[in-house]
C-alpha cells in the first residue's frame, strides 16, 4: 500500500509541476501579447502624428512663399521705379491685386497695394503664378510680378 500511496504523491507533484509549468506559460504569453499590443498602439500614434507634421510642413511652406512674395513687392515698391527683384517660390500662387490678397492652395496672406499686375498695365485682374522664379519690377509705382 505504501507503494501506491507514494506513486500517487508522485503522480499529484507531477501534476502540480505541470499545471504549475502551464500557468507560467500562459501568463508569459499573456506578457508578451499586452506588450505587443502597447507597443502596436504607440506605432500608431507615433504614424498619426507623423503625418499631421507633414501637413504642417507643407502648409507652412506654402504660408512661407506667400509671405515671401508679399515682402518682395513690397520692397521692390519701396525701393522706387525700376527696381527689379528675383524671388523663388515653390508653390502655385495667385495674387488678387483688386482684393490685395496672395493665395495659395491652404493659406493667403495681404499685400497694402492694389498696383500689381502680370503685365504693364494695371486691370485688378488676378492671376496664377507657377513655381519657380519670379521677376518682380517696380514700373513707375506700377508693380509688375512675372514667371522669370
Amino acid at each position: 500500500m505504501k507503494m501506491k500511496s507514494c506513486k500517487n504523491e508522485m503522480s499529484k507533484k507531477s501534476n502540480f509541476n505541470k499545471s504549475k509549468k502551464a500557468q507560467i506559460g500562459l501568463e508569459a504569453i499573456a506578457s508578451i501579447s499586452l506588450l505587443l499590443f502597447l507597443f502596436l498602439g504607440m506605432y500608431l500614434i507615433y504614424l498619426a502624428k507623423d503625418t499631421e507634421i507633414i501637413v504642417l510642413r507643407e502648409r507652412l511652406d506654402e504660408r512661407e512663399d506667400c509671405l515671401k512674395l508679399a515682402n518682395t513687392i513690397n520692397n521692390a515698391y519701396s525701393l522706387g521705379d525700376y527696381v527689379e527683384i528675383t524671388v523663388q517660390i515653390t508653390e502655385n500662387i495667385t495674387i488678387e491685386p483688386g482684393q490685395q490678397r496672395i493665395y495659395s492652395e491652404n493659406s493667403f496672406c495681404t499685400i497694402p497695394l492694389r498696383t500689381i499686375s502680370q503685365n504693364s498695365s494695371l486691370t485688378y485682374d488676378s492671376f496664377t503664378l507657377q513655381p519657380g522664379n519670379m521677376t518682380i519690377t517696380n514700373d513707375n509705382g506700377l508693380v509688375i510680378v512675372n514667371n522669370g
